[in-house]
C-alpha cells in the first residue's frame, strides 16, 4: 500500500507478475523529469526535541525504521516497538513516560486504538498520533478517537516532523 500510493503520487504505476515456483516480479514506472529536484537544506535541530521521547508502534520494520531514523535526526531520543503488545511492554520498562506515541492502526496482536486506550490508563500525559495506510481507517479514528490525529501513508519527512512538533506544542500549551 505504501510502495502503491508514493508510485501513485508521483504519477507512476505499479505492475506485479507472478507465477507458481517462477516468483513474483514487481515493476515500478515513474515519469521522466526534465528537471533535476533541488532538496531542501536541513532544518536546525529544534529546541524542544532533545530529551522529548517517543515511541514509535509500527509493525512494518521497513516503514518502523524510516520513521525513527526522521525522528531520530531531528534530536528525537526515540524507542521502536513491532506491535501494540511490544509497546506496552516497552512502557512498563522504561523509567520516564514518553512524550508521544505514533502508533499504526493496523496491528498484529494489538492495534493502535486498543493500545491507545491502555495508554490513556498508563501514560495519561503522552499525546498519541495514528498512523496508517488505509483511507477506510481515517473515518474510523474520527468517530472513534478525535481527540487523536491520524497520518496517512505515505508521508514526508516535513510532514511526519510538523505534525510531531505540533502535538508536542499542544502539550506545552497545556502544561503552561
Amino acid at each position: 500500500t505504501v510502495v502503491y500510493g508514493v508510485v501513485a503520487h508521483a504519477g507512476g504505476h505499479v505492475a506485479v507478475h507472478s507465477a507458481p515456483a517462477q516468483g513474483t516480479r514487481v515493476a515500478i514506472l515513474l515519469p521522466r523529469r526534465e528537471r533535476v529536484a533541488v532538496l531542501p537544506t536541513a532544518e536546525p535541530r529544534p529546541a524542544f526535541a532533545q530529551g522529548t521521547r517517543l515511541l514509535v508502534v509500527e509493525d512494518s520494520e521497513a516503514i518502523r525504521r524510516v520513521v525513527v531514523r526522521i525522528l531520530g535526526r531531528a534530536g528525537f531520543e526515540v524507542t521502536e516497538a513491532s506491535d501494540g503488545v511490544d509497546a506496552l511492554s516497552k512502557v512498563a520498562v522504561q523509567q520516564r513516560a514518553f512524550d508521544l506515541v505514533l502508533t499504526d492502526l493496523n496491528m498484529p496482536r494489538m492495534g493502535g486504538f486498543e493500545l491507545a486506550e491502555r495508554l490513556a490508563n498508563v501514560l495519561p500525559e503522552a499525546q498519541v498520533v495514528f498512523m496508517t495506510g488505509f483511507s477506510e481507517e481515517l473515518a474510523d479514528v474520527s468517530r472513534r478517537a478525535p481527540q487523536w490525529p491520524c497520518m496517512t501513508k505515505p508521508f514526508t519527512p516535513a510532514q511526519l516532523l510538523a505534525l510531531v512538533r505540533e502535538q508536542l506544542d499542544r502539550v506545552a500549551v497545556r502544561a503552561s
